[in-house]
């Protein structure tokens, strides 16, 4: 193993994803009732639409893993196959429109700043 090798530290990764996006939705925050790991982490999402999950973050990406805060359900129960997505961003765009938008004024907004200079 290289010394340029680094382990991913999930707890540094949830909060620099909190801190990035909590202006796209209504509430981003760390779960405080399930138990994260160095190999998972969790945390509650409400869109800008008011629809609120749980997430996971973990080597395989970001899944939603329930439709309501603080949860874990099965595949089974939510009648639907677990998707899982390399970036939140993907995850965002996949249920929130309304993100879709936001995040597309506020580019339009940063490209005319520029533009201007």
């Amino acid at each position: 193993m290289s010394s340029d090798c680094r382990l991913i530290s999930w707890a540094d990764e949830l909060d620099s994803v909190i801190n990035e996006f909590k202006k796209f939705v209504n509430l981003i925050e760390k779960c405080t009732k399930l138990e994260s790991s160095e190999l998972i982490r969790y945390f509650n999402l409400e869109t800008k639409e008011g629809n609120q999950y749980t997430v996971s973050l973990s080597f395989s990406g970001f899944q939603i893993v329930s439709n309501n805060f603080e949860c874990l359900e099965s595949t089974e129960s939510r009648g639907e196959a677990l998707n899982k997505f390399e970036s939140f961003s993907s995850l965002l765009n996949s249920i929130s429109p309304q993100y879709k938008t936001l995040f597309s004024n506020q580019l339009i907004d940063e490209l005319s700043k520029l533009e201007k200079k």
